[in-house]
């Protein structure tokens, strides 16, 4: 493992809270039932060279989905982050994501559905124009260690926008091996206890 590895990871430990369980404690809902697969804490390069970690977790009873999204750079600063509640809303008859990302940016909302590995999940946003733009988002199980994500913009005049795929890795139990080093690095340091790693 090389020193920026290291270091990411020892970020993601430090800035990714205990919510990444491996699989959540509470049994999802039927609306969100296929969402199982994506449990979990995940990374991936973007597109700027920074990483993106993000970990999905049950909440209220298997209702709801929390997500915790943060931007890292090469340094290992966090340079942005992302909390977010997935639920079933009735009345729309579909999911809905609510979003707030940093204190000075408006909260907001997506609307999407969740079939067997594949989410995807739609917002519309106006732009600096005041034209509006659609943003798709897609999430592919590729295998139980791995997810692509896809994003497409279309804007007010239909051209469609593309990002190469982002490819995230599951890093559930790197996460909860460093928790546990932490929790105990007194004892390790100490030897009142045996360092398992």
């Amino acid at each position: 493992m090389n020193a920026r590895t290291l270091i990411l990871l020892t970020t993601l430990a430090f800035s990714t809270p205990a919510l990444a369980a491996e699989s959540g404690a509470q049994p999802l809902n039927p609306h969100l039932k296929h969402h199982a697969w994506q449990l979990g804490t995940w990374m991936a390069k973007g597109g700027n060279g920074n990483h993106w970690v993000i970990s999905f977790a049950t909440a209220l009873d298997g209702n709801a989905i929390l997500l915790d999204g943060r931007q890292i750079d090469p340094r290992g600063a966090t340079v942005g982050s992302v909390h977010a509640v997935r639920s079933y809303d009735p009345a729309r008859k579909a999911l809905v994501t609510q979003f707030k990302a940093a204190d000075t940016e408006p909260a907001w909302h997506n609307v999407g559905t969740i079939k067997p590995g594949v989410t995807s999940f739609r917002r519309t946003t106006v732009d600096e124009e005041g034209q509006i733009q659609t943003h798709l988002t897609v999430d592919k199980e590729i295998d139980a260690e791995t997810y692509h994500n896809f994003g497409v913009t279309v804007d007010a005049g239909g051209n469609a926008t593309s990002r190469d795929p982002w490819e995230h890795r599951r890093v559930t139990r790197i996460v909860r091996a460093i928790d546990h080093v932490r929790g105990n690095a007194e004892a390790y340091v100490l030897n009142l206890a045996a360092n398992p790693y």
